[in-house]
C-alpha cells in the first residue's frame, strides 16, 4: 500500500495559527472539528469538507480535498506574500501532481500519471523549478518540492505530531 494524499504546503508558520492559515486561504466559514495525528491525516486523501493544518520546519503543512488544492484562482490570491505548493499523490494509480504559486502567480504546474490520460493531458506549465529533477523518481520529486517549501522533510515529521482539523461549512 503507498501513499494518497492531497494538499499544499505554504513556506510560513503564521505563528502556529490555523486561523490565520484559514483566513490566508479565504476560507471563512469554518468549525474547529479537533485534532489527529500526523499518522492518521496522512493515510488517506481528505473530503472537501474538510481541512488539516500542521506546523513544521518553518512552514505550514495542510491536508485537505481535491477541490481546494487545484483552486487556482484562491492560491494565486493567497500566494500574494508567501509560496504555495499544492500536491497529489496517489501510488495505487501512479499519479504525482504539484503545482507552486509565488507573489500571486502560478509558476509551474508538474502533472503526470503512468494511468490517468486525462492527467497526462494537464501536463506540466511553467519552467522547472531550481529543486525539481527530471531523473528522479516522481514521487520523491513531489516529496523533495514539499520539503523545500515547509523546510522540513515529510517523512521526518513524528506519527504523533498534532494536526488540526477543521470543517468547512
Amino acid at each position: 500500500m503507498g501513499f494518497s494524499l492531497s494538499g499544499m504546503v505554504i513556506n510560513r508558520a503564521f505563528n502556529r495559527d490555523s486561523n490565520q492559515v484559514l483566513e490566508t486561504l479565504g476560507i471563512k466559514g469554518f468549525q474547529k472539528a479537533g485534532t489527529v495525528t500526523f499518522d492518521e491525516a496522512s493515510i488517506h486523501f481528505w473530503s472537501d469538507e474538510k481541512i488539516g493544518i500542521g506546523f513544521y520546519g518553518n512552514g505550514t503543512l495542510i491536508f485537505c480535498g481535491i477541490a481546494l488544492m487545484t483552486d487556482e484562482e484562491r492560491l494565486c490570491i493567497a500566494s500574494h506574500d508567501c509560496n504555495i505548493l499544492s500536491f497529489y499523490i496517489n501510488d495505487n494509480n501512479e499519479t504525482y501532481c504539484f503545482d507552486y504559486f509565488s507573489k500571486g502567480v502560478h509558476v509551474r504546474r508538474k502533472w503526470l500519471s503512468k494511468t490517468d490520460e486525462d492527467v497526462n493531458k494537464t501536463g506540466s506549465m511553467g519552467k522547472p523549478l531550481v529543486f525539481e529533477n527530471p531523473d528522479e523518481d516522481p514521487q520523491e520529486e513531489v516529496f523533495n518540492a514539499i520539503e523545500k517549501v515547509m523546510g522540513q522533510s515529510f517523512y521526518k515529521i513524528a506519527e504523533e505530531e498534532t494536526i488540526h482539523e477543521f470543517k468547512i461549512v
